[in-house]
């Protein structure tokens, strides 16, 4: 077994695509993890707007100037 937990490796053209395999499974799931964690990213970040807002609307008599309002970047 190597470090990564994949079987040794003899060279042969079989052994070659195992390697590919175990590669590619190991993007898609980074890939699945970098995605949930971008969500999760995106949610804090909508969370500390909110209150950024909230701080901003108790410190400020009357309503928001608009160079405080914060909009959220749209990127899809």
């Amino acid at each position: 077994m190597t470090s990564q937990g994949r079987p040794q490796s003899g060279g042969g053209r079989a052994d070659r695509r195992t390697d590919l395999l175990y590669r590619s499974e190991a993007l898609r799931a980074a890939a699945e993890e970098a995605k949930l964690r971008s969500a999760s990213l995106r949610q804090e970040y909508l969370i500390l707007i909110d209150e950024i807002k909230a701080t901003l609307a108790l410190h400020c008599k009357g309503p928001l100037p608009l160079s405080a309002e914060i909009m959220p970047v749209k990127r899809d």
